[in-house]
């Protein structure tokens, strides 16, 4: 990737809920810039991520609809993001904080006065991560964009070789229960002297998650499922030119998602 050019991704997102007895199909569209500013000594690099346009193309549920506004209204404060992450992609410093912190003002002002009631207890809790950095990159490393872009950061991409690591995923229905999964990934040669990086997933579920899961959803008996597997697809430069992953967790017969994810290099500028 050059230093200071940007290069600007489509993200292409449909899948489909279930919660109880209402099912729900959703799209989403977001185009994000991003640029490469520095690699520093001990191997961290600073990008800056810029997302241009985000579409809620669909999204069936009305109730799920306010919620996701709101949500997506809260996220509109990391539109802008100077980051600097590790060579594996975790974020290790937000360098724009206080550009963040005058965007939660206006969102906060728009929260309160739009719905009340229902982001009393938001509010709240977005005023606590704003004054706990660690929250922040937690939260910021599960945005779209970035966990789908440096999903795979750091990792071989020669022909044959092998990677197991594990990777950290957040329940896909609120209750805070983080899913420790481990990642199994092989590089090979494509076409056009481009690279091919493949994975799938495995995860072992503690009694304690399970525990906390069940009680999420109320079902005591059920055994939660999450899997996740793609394929990304890298030019001879081993930039980022294509990416494709499926998310499916499934929590009794009651809860489960399914979704795709898809990223696209569409320009360099």
């Amino acid at each position: 990737m050059e230093l200071n050019r940007r290069y600007v991704y489509q993200q292409n997102i449909e899948g489909r809920t279930k919660a109880v007895e209402v099912e729900s199909d959703f799209k989403i569209a977001i185009k994000t810039e991003i640029t490469y500013l520095e690699e520093k000594s001990n191997g961290d690099r600073r990008y800056f991520i810029k997302e241009v346009e985000y579409e809620l193309v669909q999204y069936e549920d009305a109730v799920l609809t306010a919620i996701t506004e709101m949500t997506n209204k809260i996220c509109s404060i990391y539109k802008e993001l100077d980051i600097t992450v590790n060579r594996f992609g975790d974020i290790q410093k937000i360098h724009n904080l206080s550009h963040i912190k005058k965007e939660w003002e206006k969102v906060k002002d728009w929260l309160t006065n739009t719905h009340p009631l229902e982001s009393f207890k938001i509010i709240r809790g977005v005023e606590f991560e704003l004054t706990e950095e660690k929250y922040m990159h937690k939260n910021i490393q599960y945005m779209h964009f970035i966990y789908q872009y440096f999903f795979l950061l750091g990792r071989s991409l020669e022909s044959g070789k092998h990677n197991m690591f594990k990777k950290n995923q957040m329940d896909q229905f609120g209750s805070g229960v983080v899913i420790p999964i481990k990642i199994s990934s092989q590089g090979k040669d494509a076409e056009e002297g481009k690279y091919e990086k493949s994975f799938n997933s495995e995860v072992e579920f503690s009694s304690d998650m399970v525990k906390r899961l069940r009680e999420s959803v109320k079902d005591y008996h059920m055994s939660p499922y999450f899997s996740m597997e793609g394929k990304y697809y890298f030019n001879k430069k081993k930039e980022l030119d294509y990416s494709g992953f499926s998310i499916k967790e499934e929590l009794g017969k009651n809860y489960s998602t399914r979704s795709y994810l898809e990223m696209k290099l569409i320009e360099i500028i």
